[in-house]
C-alpha cells in the first residue's frame, strides 16, 4: 500500500514542478491563458477572462498588474468586470489602489461606483485613497456616497482623517445608518471626531448619540464645546454646557467659557453652566466671583449655591467673594463657616471689611476675627477702634471680638 502512494506523492511534485507557485486554475484554464485572454479581440473572451479573474480571489494576485492594464479597455463592461475583479482580490490587489482612485473620479458612474468598493474592500490597504473618497461623500448619485462611507469604515482608523466629513455626512438621511456604522468602525472617541459630533448635536435625533461619543472622547472635545456655548440655539448651549459638566476635571479650560454663560438669557443655559462649574470643581475656583454674583438671581440660587460647595472655598481666592457675600442675609453664615475654615489667611481681608461702610459686613466680620481667636491678634487695633463705630450691634460684636483675642 505504501509504494502507490508514493508513486501518486512523486507524480504530484513533478507536475507541481512544471507550474508557477503563482499559477491557478479556474473552469479548466490557468490564470495565465485568462490573462491572455484579456487581449482577445472578441470583447465577450474579455469579459470572461476578467470574471473568471475575479472569482478566483486572493489567490490571483499576480495577475493585479494585468486587471490594471484592463482598466483602460475600450469596453465599458470589461472596465466595471476588472474593477470588480480587483475588489474581490481585496487587500492583496492593493497596487491596484492608485488606478483605482483615478477610477473614483470617473464620469461613468458605474465606474465610478465600483471603484469606490473595490477600493472598501481592500480596507486598510486603500489607506491613501481616503482623500478621495472623503470627496465621494458629496457625490450626487446616492449609491456612490453610500459605497464611499462604506468603504472609509472598512479602513478602520487609518480613515480617522475622514471623521469630520462623515459627521456632515449625518445630515444626510439616506445614508445615515451606513455612516453611524462607519464612525464606529473608525473609532468615534478622537480629538478629529469632536467638532462632528458637535455638529451632530444640532441634528433631530443624534443629540443623544453624539453627547454620548463627545463624553467618551472627554478633554480633547472641550475646544469644540466652548465653541458650541456660542450658538445661537439655547438648547445646543445647554447641551454643550451639561456634557462639559460631565466631562468634570478635565474640562478646566472651559471654566471661562462657563462663567459667562452663567449670564445666559436662557435660563436652562445658565443652569446649565452653574451645575458645569461644580462638577469640574476646585480646578474652577476663579469662578467663585461671578458664582456668588449669580446667587442674586432667584432662578440659578440653588444651583450656583450647590456649585460654590463642589468648587469649595476654603482657599485664599475665595476670600473676596466670600465677604462679599456677607452683604446678603442669607448667604452669611455660609460665608462666614468658609471664612473661618480658611483661617488666619482671611484676616487681612476681614480686617478691611472692618474698616468698610455695610454695618452688617463690619458686624459678622468682627464676629469672625473673635472667632478665629489668638491667630487673629493683627486685627486688635481695627477692632479697637470699632468699640467706637457708629453701630451698637457692630461695638458690641468688636468687644466680644477682643475678649475672644485675648483670652
Amino acid at each position: 500500500m505504501r509504494r502507490p502512494r508514493l508513486v501518486l506523492f512523486l507524480l504530484i511534485c513533478i507536475l507541481s514542478a512544471g507550474c508557477s507557485k503563482d499559477e491557478f486554475y479556474y473552469e479548466g484554464k490557468s490564470t495565465r491563458q485568462w490573462v491572455k485572454m484579456l487581449k482577445d479581440k472578441d470583447p465577450e473572451a474579455r469579459r470572461s477572462a476578467v470574471v473568471a479573474l475575479g472569482n478566483i480571489g486572493p489567490q490571483a494576485e499576480a495577475v493585479v498588474p494585468a486587471l490594471v492594464r484592463t482598466l483602460d479597455d475600450r469596453d465599458r463592461v470589461v472596465r466595471v468586470q476588472a474593477i470588480i475583479a480587483l475588489g474581490g482580490i481585496g487587500p492583496q490587489a492593493r497596487q491596484a489602489v492608485p488606478a483605482l482612485t483615478a477610477a473614483v473620479k470617473d464620469r461613468d458612474k458605474w465606474i465610478s461606483l465600483h471603484a469606490v468598493s473595490a477600493l472598501g474592500k481592500m480596507g486598510q490597504g486603500a489607506r491613501d485613497a481616503v482623500p478621495v473618497l472623503i470627496s465621494a461623500l458629496k457625490a450626487r448619485d446616492r449609491n456612490v456616497r453610500l459605497h464611499a462611507v462604506a468603504a472609509l469604515g472598512e479602513m478602520g482608523p487609518q480613515a480617522k482623517e475622514a471623521v469630520p466629513a462623515l459627521g456632515e455626512a449625518l445630515r444626510d438621511v439616506r445614508i445615515r445608518d451606513e455612516v453611524l456604522k462607519a464612525l464606529e468602525n473608525i473609532g468615534p472617541n478622537t480629538p478629529e471626531a469632536a467638532s462632528a459630533f458637535v455638529n451632530a448635536l444640532k441634528i433631530e435625533g443624534l443629540r443623544m448619540f453624539a453627547t454620548e461619543k463627545l463624553e467618551r472622547i472627554g478633554r480633547d472635545a472641550v475646544p469644540a464645546l466652548i465653541e458650541a456655548l456660542k450658538d445661537e440655539n439655547a438648547d445646543i448651549r445647554a447641551t454643550a454646557a451639561r456634557i462639559i459638566g460631565n466631562i468634570g476635571p478635565q474640562a478646566a479650560e472651559a471654566v471661562p467659557a462657563l462663567t459667562a454663560a452663567l449670564q445666559d438669557t436662557d435660563r436652562g443655559v445658565s443652569v446649565q453652566a452653574a451645575v458645569g462649574l461644580g462638577k469640574i470643581g476646585p480646578r474652577a475656583k476663579v469662578a467663585v466671583p461671578a458664582l456668588f454674583e449669580a446667587l442674586k438671581n432667584p432662578q440659578i440660587y440653588e444651583v450656583s449655591m450647590k456649585a460654590l460647595e463642589k468648587i469649595g472655598l476654603d482657599s485664599k481666592a475665595a476670600i473676596p467673594a466670600l465677604i462679599e457675600a456677607l452683604k446678603y442675609e442669607d448667604l452669611r453664615t455660609y460665608a462666614a463657616d468658609r471664612l473661618l475654615n480658611i483661617g488666619p489667611e482671611a484676616v487681612p481681608e476681614l480686617i478691611r471689611a472692618l474698616e468698610g461702610d455695610y454695618g452688617p459686613i463690619r458686624e459678622y466680620a468682627a464676629w469672625i476675627l473673635g472667632k478665629m481667636g489668638p491667630d487673629a491678634r493683627t486685627a486688635i487695633p481695627t477692632l479697637t477702634e470699632a468699640l467706637w463705630d457708629k453701630d451698637k450691634r457692630v461695638r458690641g460684636t468688636a468687644q466680644r471680638a477682643l475678649e475672644d483675642i485675648q483670652r
